[in-house]
């Protein structure tokens, strides 16, 4: 057994072999008088036997000396090497926040100020290319199209997708030029106020400024045969209005681009109509003059491209803006009795991304409100149970659902001030983060509460609090961090911004259950001293049930027993 105080024995050791020394002097004096007639032979053996004594004790002191001394060393570094552990180190680190719970507090409250970042943020899918992986061939052939079209950045497309509301044909004369007045005001009249200036598509269509121009050609094609068809004379005989290619004065005109759920007919003959003067009230009934000229017999839609380059971020922001704007006036404001107008791009398919985002609000509140519920009613419940009801035990309920709330906000934050737009995919990510937030909560109130009887220091249980359940929430938080940095590394530019954000919630989660809710328990831990009921002094040991609560308590045990026994049934069962 390991000497308590090494120096104090190895004084009585000196102290007893002294003594001995003088009573060996004392019986080597008495025995020269008393034998004073023997012989010197008999005196020098009796001389060499008390020195031989003297020197065994004396080497049986160094002996005792140096392995009290190897006793101490080894308990000092056995000591060291304890904190030198992840138990002991998180020992360490639990009895300075019992120790100092306020600088704690206030550390953890100043980390969360990253939190007012989130009036910066951006709620921003990228349709067009966030879900391609970078190393996708698309993104290749993407390259070439900009250097065939020799444009120096990515293409911005809005469809406008024109139909007839009574699910007519798109060729009568009327629809026709309500097509040419929509094609011609959306082209030059059309703007939107960017720094306090007007903006129209004609500003920055360049180099696609007559991506319509099927249409307009066709359209006035169509009049001047109308015309031939009204004066008795022949088709013009430059002009050819054929599906899919038409010839128009000598030019081929690709209609396909524009024409679409079409049913096609034979070509007329230049001189089929000659000498019929066919005007207005002459036409077959439900023809047109489109019909009777060209081979298409009904088309569905027509569709008009609008085209131009993400040249700069100014420039990006103009055409974000411009397609907006055209969405706006589709839904709103366009209100024609003939066609129904629909339109079509990637940031009108971006804003709808992040509506639909937004309408998660009401699970959000839902999700919290159930949660904090559930948290609430969990740790009264339990102390309302023991009888150990306090403030603090609100003052628990609060801090374990504090935890997450503050991780997630300020991962927002943290996000957003370093211009990091937020997609749709991130706000998924707080059901994520309150999950576990609460669970590394309730495993460090369950030491917390079964070691409130066991130690009147608040840092030294705290201290074991910590190093039970350190470990295991680091290895947990550590695990689902590094699952979520390695996502950080795969191509695809949406899902990597929901992994980085979702690391940074869980580190910033991990950080606060230590440095935030650790404080949180300490403070807890002061409300249950100034408590009578159920302290150290008054309740050396776990008081006893009674009355309900023991009948609750047996039955629970009755419960457990028995499915206990009915797994080791079924075990054995499934083992034979």
């Amino acid at each position: 057994m390991p000497l308590e105080n090494p120096e104090e024995t190895a004084k009585g050791v000196l102290l007893m072999t002294n003594e001995h020394l003088q009573d060996g002097k004392m019986e080597a004096n008495d025995t020269i008088k008393n034998y004073s007639d023997s012989t010197d032979m008999e005196r020098t053996d009796n001389l060499s036997r008390l020195n031989d004594q003297s020197i065994l004790a004396f080497n049986k002191l160094q002996l005792t000396t140096h392995g009290c001394i190897g006793d101490s060393r080894r308990n000092k570094l056995l000591s060291l090497w304890k904190y030198l552990t992840l138990r002991g180190l998180f020992r360490l680190l639990g009895e300075n926040v019992g120790s100092y719970p306020i600088v704690y507090i206030l550390l953890s409250l100043l980390i969360s100020t990253s939190s007012f970042g989130i009036f910066k943020i951006v709620l921003r899918d990228r349709i067009r290319d966030g879900y391609t992986p970078t190393n996708a061939p698309s993104r290749y052939e993407m390259d070439v199209l900009r250097e065939f079209w020799n444009s120096s950045g990515d293409p911005m497309v809005t469809v406008v997708l024109l139909t007839a509301k009574d699910n007519g044909s798109m060729l009568r004369d009327d629809y026709l030029s309500e097509i040419e007045r929509l094609t011609t005001y959306l082209m030059t009249n059309h703007s939107v106020i960017y720094d306090n200036e007007p903006v129209i598509y004609a500003n920055f269509c360049s180099p696609y400024c007559r991506m319509n121009i099927a249409l307009q050609l066709f359209k006035q094609s169509v009049d001047v045969e109308r015309v031939h068809l009204q004066r008795g004379e022949p088709l013009s005989y430059d002009t050819s209005l054929t599906y899919p290619v038409a010839k128009i004065d000598g030019f081929d005109i690709h209609l396909e681009r524009n024409f679409f759920g079409i049913t096609m007919k034979e070509i007329p003959k230049k001189d089929m109509f000659v000498g019929q003067n066919i005007t207005a009230d002459k036409l077959p009934q439900n023809v047109s003059y489109a019909q009777l000229v060209s081979n298409l017999q009904f088309v569905k839609v027509i569709l008009a491209l609008y085209r131009a380059d993400r040249s700069s971020p100014e420039m990006e922001r103009k055409l974000s803006l411009w397609e907006l704007s055209v969405f706006k006036f589709a839904r709103e404001h366009y209100n024609n009795c003939l066609i129904d107008m629909e339109v079509i791009g990637t940031e009108i398919l971006n804003q709808e991304m992040i509506k639909d985002g937004q309408k998660l609000a009401p699970f959000f509140a839902a999700g919290f409100g159930f949660m904090m519920f559930f948290v609430t009613v969990t740790v009264l419940a339990s102390a309302f149970f023991y009888n150990a009801m306090d403030w603090g035990k609100v003052l628990v309920a609060f801090g374990s659902i504090l935890c997450p709330i503050l991780s997630i906000t300020s991962s927002y934050g943290i996000i957003s001030l370093f211009g990091v737009r937020t997609n749709s995919l991130m706000l998924v990510m707080p059901f994520l983060i309150m999950g576990i937030g609460v669970d590394d909560a309730f495993l460090m109130i369950h030491p917390w509460q079964r070691l409130a009887l066991h130690t009147s220091s608040v840092s030294v249980r705290l201290g074991l609090v910590f190093e039970e359940v350190g470990p295991s929430i680091t290895i947990t938080s550590l695990t689902n961090f590094i699952s979520f940095s390695i996502g950080a590394l795969t191509p695809t530019p949406e899902i990597r911004l929901f992994c980085v954000s979702t690391a940074i919630a869980m580190g910033l989660d991990y950080l606060y259950e230590l440095i935030l809710f650790g404080p949180v328990l300490a403070l807890a831990s002061h409300c249950e001293k100034r408590n009578k009921k159920y302290t150290m002094s008054s309740c050396p040991q776990k008081p006893l049930l009674y009355g309900w609560r023991l009948q609750v308590s047996l039955i629970s045990v009755k419960d457990h027993c028995k499915l206990d026994q009915w797994y080791h049934v079924q075990h054995r069962i499934y083992a034979l």
